[in-house]
């Protein structure tokens, strides 16, 4: 088993955890941050920012009938699979981000399920 020793550690690389992780290396601590599931966290993979892209395009449309015959005229309509396809991308571009930004910071990162071996010593499986 490989040992490291880090002043810093961070458990989760969701939007509080990343925020932590550069918080500290901006205070000069040697810092590494775990994840075991998604980097980035729910939010940009799956949650806000995802639905934010889907909904911005139900609410154009939904103006676009309010306004109807009141100066505006024609109805887009909405290519799901090209909508769809629109979203994967933004998803699909949050890890290699996430990824980047904390190599350009000197964030030692680690991809696997924390678990605390005492109150300073943490294994990554």
């Amino acid at each position: 088993m490989t040992e490291y020793e880090f002043e810093v550690g961070v458990i989760g690389a969701g939007p509080a955890g990343l925020a932590a992780a550069y918080a500290a290396r901006a205070l000069g601590k040697n810092v590494v941050i775990l994840e075991d599931y998604l980097w980035g966290g729910t939010c940009p993979n799956y949650g806000c920012d995802p639905k934010k892209i889907l909904l911005a395009a139900v609410e154009g449309i939904h103006r676009q009938s309010a306004l109807q015959n009141l100066g505006l005229r024609g109805l887009s309509t909405i290519d799901w699979s090209a909508l769809m396809a629109h979203k994967q991308r933004y998803v699909d571009a949050v890890e290699p981000r996430k990824i980047r930004g904390l190599d350009a910071a000197d964030i030692t990162r680690f991809y696997g399920r924390a678990a605390f071996m005492n109150a300073d010593t943490v294994t990554v499986g």
